[in-house]
């Protein structure tokens, strides 16, 4: 999915022949937000992994995606653009800034509730194998690039300075979390 986010994104900005331009941003956002959403639910399930299927973390994991899911695949409208010909290509119109903030911003809840969950499933866990080492040191460091790779769209989103700007950051902050 993250391939063909980039490929709607390069297509979204070099078409110079009139196209449905809300059906290309419409898919532009699913497929960035699936990407998001495959990205967080992997998480959950190496930490449920961890917990070795407690049903506790389970149920609560299953919640946590479920209310993910449902904010990603709703943000899937937030973005209006039209065919501009005087520009002779795809113009945004406008950006619901809020409602993307917290997609952004529900992601980095979720990732921090997974790497606490997780790391405390491996601190309670016997042995310090070189794997436990391996998921302690990629957990943190996934949360520190997925948690300022979401934080800089977030941000701008917030800041609201025109509709380009607004989604300008998407794309970057959904290769470096789903990587």
């Amino acid at each position: 999915m993250l391939v063909a986010a980039f490929v709607g994104m390069l297509i979204a900005l070099n078409i110079h022949t009139k196209i449905n331009c809300q059906a290309l941003y419409n898919f532009n956002q699913f497929a960035g937000n699936s990407t998001l959403g495959a990205s967080s639910t992997l998480l959950m399930l190496r930490s449920i992994a961890i917990w070795q299927r407690n049903r506790y973390i389970s149920l609560f994991f299953v919640v946590v995606g479920l209310g993910l899911w449902g904010i990603l695949m709703h943000g899937v409208t937030t973005v209006r653009a039209h065919w501009s010909p005087e520009l002779n290509t795809c113009a945004v119109d406008a950006v619901t800034g809020v409602y993307l903030s917290l997609v952004y911003l529900y992601t980095m809840f979720t990732d921090l509730v997974v790497l606490i969950v997780t790391l405390a499933g491996l601190s309670w866990s016997p042995g310090k194998s070189g794997l436990w080492r391996m998921l302690w040191e990629q957990g943190i460091m996934f949360f520190i690039v997925a948690f300022i790779a979401n934080l800089i769209p977030a941000v701008m989103l917030l800041v609201n300075l025109n509709p380009v700007i607004n989604i300008m950051f998407s794309i970057p902050a959904i290769a470096a979390t789903a990587t």
